[in-house]
């Protein structure tokens, strides 16, 4: 190992370790009502821990100009709010059609609403959020919105597609912005939802799909007089529930999320909510423990909604105590997993002249932070944050001769791993 690669890793890796052996928790995220940062920020607070991933909805009421056009009051506190958040991560929903456009998925699949998710896609990277996780056409798999898939799985997924191909075309306009490096969110409703829409059915495919999402509240059809324990049974065991999400995420080798999850309101409607179950907080910690390797990120729905009612974690004393101590300090997100590197240009032994791209693959279950180029033992250029990562060097700007190229990857928790070394011949002068 080069000696100036040295300090590089001892500073990167003072990471403190707890005091004492905590259960691993995924990433936290909450939902704290349209565009409330101040909200979010008073939740981490209380919770004592930041809540990293910061849900919101691009609002599907709106007419597809307004969508696409007047996302400022939604984009923009955002951004700022993500930018002073060094580890922030934005989970933005945006809908397939809006209400009333409801069944137009033909019209969608023919590009008759393109040039608005153009413009949204646009604002989102031009204002800094290029790097957010696009949760497109939540909760499908159910009967509720515009984009329900029921009215045409073939159709619905040709949508989800082109869709995501019109994200991943748009770069940023504004000299500086992050590029475009957006992460794209399946997300499905727990339970059978009384359609015929299973995983398989809606699946678009591995290509356009990055983390596979499921939105779990403590419902029970009708019955919110069942004791915490068969409620939870239901939601574990049920079609569709949370053991077939787990088995269903594996058989596609994606990481799991829970975009929406909490409390339900008892007497609110028939989902036969149970209202105050801290029983219900206590299962969810398990489980999210327990695959917390294969779980990316579950974010609490901490919000009084007109159309389900009251999910507050202030509405439910033993609930809301339970999820602190559950979720609260001393439960820091641990991560002592080191990401994976490994240099992609140029080849091992090749002769180079001239101006080089020199890039490299990197990967981790929770987020790279980012890729350092070293030349020799020094650093080529500064910390490229975003994927693809790479660097530009000019070779003539060096003396011919052999030289040794490595990447270093850091991601979220500051853990680094060195890729193998590929030596090159600069030859600017023959």
């Amino acid at each position: 190992m080069s000696s100036a690669i040295v300090p590089i890793l001892a500073a990167l890796m003072l990471t403190p370790q707890p005091a004492v052996s905590i259960p691993v928790q995924p990433a936290v995220g909450v939902y704290t009502g349209p565009a409330d940062t101040a909200e979010h920020d008073r939740f981490s607070a209380w919770l004592g821990t930041e809540a990293h991933y910061a849900l919101d909805f691009v609002d599907d009421s709106q007419g597809w100009a307004n969508i696409a056009k007047h996302s400022d009051w939604l984009i923009d506190p955002w951004s700022s709010w993500s930018e002073a958040k060094a580890h922030s991560r934005m989970v933005i929903s945006v809908p397939m059609l809006n209400r009333a456009s409801s069944g137009q998925l033909a019209e969608g699949v023919g590009g008759a609403f393109d040039a608005h998710f153009r413009r949204l896609a646009r604002e989102i990277v031009d204002k800094g959020l290029g790097a957010a996780i696009i949760r497109l056409g939540w909760e499908a798999n159910g009967d509720w919105f515009a984009w329900k898939a029921s009215a045409d799985p073939g159709l619905w997924k040709q949508y989800f597609r082109r869709i995501v191909g019109i994200f991943r075309s748009v770069q940023p306009k504004v000299a500086g912005q992050r590029r475009q490096d957006f992460e794209f969110l399946l997300t499905y409703n727990v339970g059978a939802s009384g359609t015929q829409i299973k995983f398989d059915t809606i699946y678009p495919g591995d290509d356009v799909v990055d983390i596979l999402g499921m939105d779990v509240f403590d419902h029970k059809y009708r019955d919110d007089a069942s004791p915490p324990e068969a409620r939870w049974d239901e939601l574990r065991h049920q079609e569709m529930g949370l053991e077939d999400f787990k088995a269903f995420a594996a058989r596609r080798g994606k990481p799991m999320s829970f975009p929406e999850w909490g409390l339900a309101q008892k007497d609110f409607d028939d989902n036969g909510g149970a209202g105050d179950n801290p029983y219900f907080i206590d299962r969810m910690a398990d489980w999210l423990s327990a695959n917390a390797e294969d779980v990316r990120f579950h974010s609490y729905f901490n919000h009084l909604s007109g159309w389900t009612g009251d999910h507050r974690l202030a509405s439910y004393a033993n609930a809301r105590a339970r999820f602190k101590a559950r979720f609260g300090l001393p439960v820091p997100p641990a991560d002592t997993k080191s990401p994976t590197v490994a240099l992609t240009s140029p080849r091992d032994g090749a002769g180079v002249r001239a101006n080089l791209r020199v890039a490299a693959s990197a990967g981790d279950a929770r987020g790279v932070a980012g890729v350092q180029f070293l030349l020799n033992g020094r650093n080529l250029g500064t910390e490229d944050r975003y994927a693809p990562f790479e660097a530009s060097w000019d070779t003539r700007k060096e003396p011919d001769g052999t030289y040794a190229i490595t990447a270093v990857a850091r991601d979220v928790a500051d853990n680094i791993t060195t890729s193998a070394t590929r030596v090159v011949v600069v030859r600017n002068r023959e």
